[in-house]
Formats: structure tokens, sequence, C-alpha cells
């Protein structure tokens, strides 16, 4: 979260509500952050987001996960990392559906597939995304939303 720094002007009541404020909404944006991690964790929900331009995929604990990426890998790995752990049969495919969602008109992205875990058991994942495109139109960014199934 970026803060904004600035020099306090004005009376000491004045500054005292603002401090407040910040505080509460401080307080508040980290309550909303716990709902939403715990809603993710619940309901197996991760996040990631794939900078295309760099090849670096950053994730949230939940894919790292899912995924069976080192939390190392999760800040910042190649999306090979990821494609890696997607099983054998539906890697085509998956693939397939990344590159229509980067280069045609619709820019979301749904598959349904399977990946390997490390203890060799499959798992289906329920993967929707949207590519945000630059004022060029080219996709910089790929945040792709998977849920286990």
């Amino acid at each position: 979260m970026r803060k904004l720094h600035t020099t306090p002007t004005g009376s000491l009541p004045d500054l005292l509500s603002t401090t407040n404020l910040s505080r509460h909404v401080d307080a508040s944006v980290l309550e909303a952050y716990d709902r939403l991690k715990s809603i993710q964790i619940a309901n197996e929900v991760a996040t990631w987001t794939w900078d295309i331009l760099t090849n670096r995929v950053v994730a949230d604990q939940n894919l790292a996960g899912l995924f069976g990426v080192s939390p190392e890998d999760a800040s910042g790995a190649p999306i090979e990392k990821y494609i890696n752990a997607i099983h054998p049969d539906d890697r085509r495919a998956v693939q397939a559906a990344i590159a229509e969602a980067l280069e045609g008109p619709d820019e979301k992205y749904q598959m349904n597939y399977r990946i390997v875990r490390k203890n060799g058991e499959s798992s289906w994942v329920s993967a929707r995304g949207k590519v945000e495109r630059d004022p060029d139109g080219k996709p910089p960014l790929a945040p792709i939303y998977p849920s286990c199934g």
C-alpha cells in the first residue's frame, strides 16, 4: 500500500482528527484485506499477475501452494513454472486458450484443467482472467484467478 506523506498543517484538533481518520482508514483497509484473504482461503481461490513483457508471474500464497511453487518463485518466476504443473494432457489446451486471450479480441480467459500436485495427485482448477492492455492495445499484464474445483 502506498502512503502519501505530507507535512500536517492546521489546528491541533484538526490534526488529531486527521490522524484518527488515517488510523481508522488504515484499520478498515487491513480488516477488508483480512476478510478477502479469508474468503480466498475458504474457497480455494488464488490470484496472480503475469507480466508478459518480462515473463514474470507474481502469485499469492494460495496459488504457490496449489501449483507447488516456492515462495521465492511466487514473487516472480517465469510462467513455465506454472505451466509445468498442469497435467500433460491439458497443457496444450491451456496454452492455446492463453494465446487466444492474448491475441484475440476477447480479453477474457476461462479454462478448466488439471494440475499435478507434488504428491502426484491431480486436482481440477477453474481459471478465469482478463488481459489488460496498454494504450497501444498490447497486453503487458494478464491477471488470472484460478480456484481449485
